[in-house]
């Protein structure tokens, strides 16, 4: 039988990423042919080295700081500083309408 090696399938079981019916599907697709036998045991192999070589950088890393310690979060709606925007957003917006008021009785008062 003649597999297609482009076969992201084919990948998936090489990485031991299908089950089911489709892993069984994928296996009597490779047993059946040389070429994907060789593709699953080369990339299995690539793999592990990869995974390897990961672990190996993994453990040079040094260890994270332990006197970090995270914030706490609040799940309040309306928190201090949302309640001092909105206060600051109504004393600007009473200004501005007190401005307007004052500016359309001169006006009101000149005629």
């Amino acid at each position: 039988m003649n597999t297609n090696l482009d076969d992201p399938k084919l990948t998936a079981y090489a990485l031991d990423e299908l089950a089911g019916a489709e892993r069984t599907k994928m296996a009597t697709a490779v047993a059946a042919s040389p070429a994907a036998q060789e593709f699953v045991r080369q990339l299995h192999e690539i793999s592990c080295a990869l995974k390897d070589e990961y672990e190996a950088e993994r453990a040079k890393q040094p260890a994270l700081p332990t006197n970090i310690l995270p914030l706490p979060q609040r799940d309040e709606p309306w928190s201090v500083s949302r309640r001092l925007a909105l206060a600051a957003a109504l004393a600007l917006f009473a200004l501005i309408g007190a401005i307007a008021i004052g500016t359309i009785k001169r006006r009101r008062d000149r005629l």
